[in-house]
């Protein structure tokens, strides 16, 4: 039966909290060393292997920020947890700040080999989780990957390139032109224009969020390449999302986000198949999401998705 939540109050049943442990992992993603943490449930072991989440992060995003409240909670919840950093960002290997969609899928996809790899994690039943741009990340990534048994996605859109294209053609000009033109210089000169990341992601929210967190995390304030703004135009889930053909998804939007508006998960959730839910989560802002209320509220929804549809049972159904 379809499960649309929306500016829903009631809160999912939460695990007993057990003890988390925490490693620093390394693995490869096309060559290139890949830095990574996982979060495991104490009782986690060979002879007891739980689910697996990878865990993947939005726009710059590294390992340190955002991602820890997450794995814990998940690993409380019974469930690992694998934060990583995609290639050229944090500590991982590679061309730094190559914000390209399709090569985060690539390391999405090769972490989930890791994940299967671990003893304490049972290789049936991996799943992926992600937050904003790696909302769009993990179902573009399990679509591809019939490996991935469940989905569960936050305040991420839709179609990259839906407002470019849904604006009048003087007002996208610009835009396009500068896609084009780094287009043929990365043709004719293997090289990107460089920027500051809030030079492309510039409205207010994001700036006040990135201008706080870049205090204590510097590295978020890398150069990213302008060829980002093409991989978004085409970074489309939508397009995808029935390519789950019935993998359970979970979406979960903020009523006001103006980064990526909820009707971006409204339409998402209508394109994809059943077992789906919904979930608008009332009165905050894309940002808002990390941290209180909201924060605990995103964890629990997520734990209880995976919780319900990754275990051994469902996985061999």
């Amino acid at each position: 039966m379809t499960q649309r939540i929306s500016q829903v109050q009631d809160r999912p049943p939460t695990c007993l909290p057990v003890e988390v442990l925490e490693r620093r992992v390394a693995y490869y993603s096309e060559g290139d060393r890949i830095s990574a943490v996982l979060y495991l449930p104490a009782d986690a072991s060979e002879q007891n292997p739980v689910p697996g989440v990878v865990l993947c992060h939005g726009f710059t995003g590294i390992k340190e920020i955002i991602l820890p409240d997450y794995g814990r909670g998940f690993a409380r919840a019974g469930i690992a947890a694998l934060a990583f950093d995609y290639r050229g960002f944090g500590e991982s290997e590679g061309s730094r700040g190559r914000l390209v969609a399709r090569r985060q899928i690539e390391d999405i996809h090769n972490s989930v080999t890791f994940m299967e790899t671990l003893a304490e994690v049972d290789p049936r039943c991996v799943g992926l989780w992600g937050t904003s741009y790696g909302a769009a990340n993990a179902i573009v990534a399990a679509a591809a990957d019939l490996r991935v048994r469940c989905v569960a996605a936050q305040v991420g859109f839709a179609d990259g390139g839906r407002r470019m294209r849904e604006r009048p053609p003087e007002e996208t000009a610009p835009a396009r032109a500068l896609i084009e033109a780094e287009r043929i210089q990365r043709v004719l000169t293997g090289q990107s224009t460089m920027v500051d990341p809030l030079q492309i992601l510039n409205d207010a929210d994001s700036t006040a969020f990135f201008s706080v967190a870049r205090r204590e995390l510097p590295q978020l304030a890398e150069p990213i390449s302008m060829e980002f703004l093409e991989s978004t135009s085409d970074h489309r889930p939508i397009a995808v999302v029935d390519a789950l053909a019935g993998r359970p998804l979970l979406l979960v939007a903020a009523e006001f986000d103006s980064v990526t508006p909820a009707s971006e998960f409204e339409a998402l959730y209508a394109a994809a198949a059943e077992p789906k839910r919904l979930v608008v989560i009332p009165g905050i802002r894309h940002y808002e999401i990390y941290s209180g209320e909201p924060l605990e509220r995103s964890i629990a929804e997520s734990a209880g998705w995976f919780a319900r549809y990754l275990s051994p049972v469902t996985a061999a159904a």
